[in-house]
């Protein structure tokens, strides 16, 4: 046992100093790769998506369209060269590790340029019909696992939450789904030298996980207790630095967190807390994120050399990295470019998670979630006219919630029905009457005679009414014998200059797709009755989810996206209550007052405050 020990100190030993051989062309790679990552290849895989679902015809991926997507060639073919491109890219950091530390191995120093032009280089296999099931392995199986082998790039791959919920709902499928766990989990063990292999012979991928097969023969249990055991380091690792990231961070930023609310303009300083704790966030995760991987990688390496020597399998030594001695850089040079190259995507990071955590966000956290009056405010004057907006800003709405139709003559007047008989008792459809007909019946005296005299508003007049007084959440509700509908609203919105103080909101996704081709800039809310589905990548602004829908983990998914989340109709004290714990964004109801009162009642303390700064920050990307 004792010696055994030994034996493990002693390999650590010589995976730290293979580490550390070529250190700083090691970490240069990795804070580039990982920049470049999340900077061009994903959001360049995302427009590419994107762009491939409107020239399909689809919006949005949900279980509703699944079958038609599954049926159009394009998707197909962009799906296809979407995942080699993710699976060339992870390929690229595994083949530069492995071509590194074959190097350090061997006792000799890379410069980083050859070092990447060789790792790339031997990516390039991929593209062999020969490596195609490579592509399963590197997006699918690897990400699966959660092992620390790469950097984040390919870690924001996971099994989408409706999945997951779906399988833990069933018995069976659980059972089902820990047996395929540990069956990736034998194969990740047995095809652990693969890209080792890949690099250091012109194999395709069934001869190298042949080959790797063979070197892990009657070592899998000693071989997956050493892997695991290093991993449990490499995540005391991680412990240890969110422990000095508490310390150094966010002790003394919950100090200081204390006085904001006494402040002037406590949102400015909620934000300046922000940006300084993402700075010294990220700088740590940055850090990590080009220590952790290469360090799994050389334990691998240095495995793989280990039973390659015990085999009397090892092959004659070819230097894999020609380096132009002409031009090699000193190691002040190599530092000084790490650390230029950190600031930049430290920098650019930062900024990301500055510019979402905007003020809005701050006085959200300060002050609880906004109130919105549902229809104006419906308890105390006849819902969407001018009367329930004037009492919804009389008690201090944050936002009133109105409907919008089109008249037969194109105006666009506030009504929640297209037929107005349940608020006039006269069965007319907004669609087939001119606004002139419209105009002057009353719609009041359904809810009391003293509201006789309200009268259908159009939307320029409940914009007058609001304006510098209360926002305005505007839901869309187009029929099929609308005429222009989307764009008259979003022009009515643009002649108003009021694209700031309202959200365009609806049922129907493609009109809400409409209104940000028509003009990007115009925020847009996405409703639905119930959430299912990982609907919060939905290119959209805000999400407004029937409240017994809502859960802490829809909330939480929705503002990782930095979209906020709206709940309808709130009306009872315990909902209300509920709602604020789980962080929504702004309550829908029919009762301003009451909602107001429990928002101010049951407000976040400074320590709900700081924690959910920090979730602003770890997950603002």
């Amino acid at each position: 046992m004792k010696k055994q020990k030994t034996q493990y100190k002693r390999f650590s030993r010589e995976t730290f100093g293979l580490f550390r051989f070529n250190f700083w062309p090691l970490v240069i790679f990795e804070i580039l790769y990982s920049f470049c990552g999340s900077t061009i290849i994903f959001p360049a895989t995302g427009f590419i998506l994107k762009h491939s679902l409107s020239a399909a015809g689809l919006f949005y991926i949900t279980g509703s369209n699944i079958s038609e997507l599954l049926r159009h060639p394009l998707l197909w073919i962009v799906g296809f060269v979407l995942l080699l491109i993710l699976a060339f890219y992870t390929l690229i950091e595994f083949t530069t590790l492995a071509v590194c530390f074959h190097e350090s191995l061997a006792g000799r120093k890379v410069q980083i340029i050859p070092l990447m032009r060789s790792g790339f280089k031997r990516a390039l296999a991929i593209f062999k019909p020969k490596n195609f099931l490579m592509i399963l392995f590197l997006i699918l199986i690897i990400p699966f696992m959660n092992i620390m082998v790469t950097s984040n790039f390919i870690g924001e791959l996971t099994i989408p939450g409706f999945i997951s919920d779906y399988i833990a709902d069933s018995a069976l499928l659980s059972v089902i789904f820990l047996a395929l766990v540990v069956s990736l989990a034998i194969l990740v063990i047995r095809w652990l030298f693969v890209f080792n292999i890949f690099v250091l012979k012109d194999s395709s991928f069934k001869d190298t996980r042949r080959q790797s097969a063979k070197r892990i023969k009657g070592r899998f249990f000693h071989t997956l207790w050493r892997f695991l055991l290093w991993n449990l380091f490499l995540l005391a690792i991680s412990l240890i630095a969110a422990l000095v990231f508490l310390v150094v961070c966010v002790i003394p930023a919950s100090l200081i967190i204390e006085h904001i609310q006494g402040m002037d303009d406590p949102s400015f300083w909620l934000t300046l807390l922000i940006s300084v704790v993402s700075i010294i966030f990220l700088l740590g995760s940055s850090i990590l994120d080009a220590v952790v991987p290469p360090l799994n990688f050389a334990f691998i390496s240095k495995l793989y050399d280990a039973y390659s020597r015990a085999d009397s399998a090892v092959q004659e030594d070819i230097p894999l990295v020609n380096n132009n001695m002409s031009l090699a850089p000193k190691k002040k040079h190599l530092v000084i470019a790490a650390c230029i190259l950190l600031v930049i995507s430290i920098g650019v990071k930062s900024a990301q998670i500055i510019l979402a955590f905007d003020v809005d966000t701050a006085n959200i956290l300060l002050s609880g979630p906004q109130v919105t009056g549902h229809r104006g405010n419906s308890t105390e004057a006849p819902e969407n006219t001018r009367a329930a907006l004037e009492a919804a800003i009389a008690n201090n709405a944050d936002y009133v919630e109105i409907d919008i139709a089109e008249t037969k003559d194109g105006v666009l007047v506030v009504s929640h029905d297209n037929n107005i008989k349940r608020i006039s008792g006269q069965n007319l459809d907004i669609w087939n009457s001119n606004y002139d007909d419209l105009k002057n019946i009353d719609i009041g005296s359904w809810f009391s005679p003293e509201f006789s005299g309200e009268r259908l508003m159009t939307l320029d007049e409940a914009i007058e009414t609001c304006r510098g007084k209360v926002k305005m959440n505007i839901e869309l509700k187009p029929t099929s014998h609308d005429h222009e509908f989307v764009e008259k609203a979003v022009d009515v919105i643009q002649k108003q200059n009021f694209k700031d103080e309202c959200i365009l909101a609806s049922l129907d996704y493609p009109t809400i797709e409409r209104v940000k081709q028509i003009d990007p800039s115009v925020r847009t809310a996405y409703i639905s009755a119930i959430a299912y589905g990982d609907i919060d990548t939905l290119p959209v602004d805000a999400f407004s989810i029937e409240a017994t829908f809502v859960n802490k983990r829809l909330v939480d998914a929705v503002h990782r996206q930095n979209k906020d989340i709206f709940v309808w109709t709130v009306d009872n004290e315990e909902l209300i209550d509920d709602m604020i714990d789980l962080n929504v964004d702004n309550i829908i109801t029919d009762d301003v007052p009451l909602a107001k009162e429990m928002v101010k009642e049951n407000g976040i303390n400074s320590q709900d405050i700081f924690r959910k700064t920090l979730e602003q920050i770890v997950f603002g990307m």
